[in-house]
């Protein structure tokens, strides 16, 4: 179920974003990059799963075609 790609996509997101601002705030340099990561990954897999449970064309797909 995509659905619940988008759900593990958005805790991702999440996790990273409060990731990235605790470890700002702890000024730990690698952990700011790995957050990033979590919360870019977290964001493509809801991107994905979205469209693949909509079954729509990207916005760039429309705009080409």
């Amino acid at each position: 179920n995509t659905m619940v790609l988008f759900d593990i996509g958005a805790v991702l997101f999440l996790i990273g974003l409060l990731w990235f601002i605790w470890f700002l705030i702890k000024q730990n340099k690698g952990a700011v990059i790995l957050s990033v990561i979590t919360s870019l990954i977290g964001g493509i897999i809801m991107i994905v799963s979205y469209y693949l449970l909509m079954n729509y064309q990207s916005v760039f797909d429309k705009l080409i075609s």
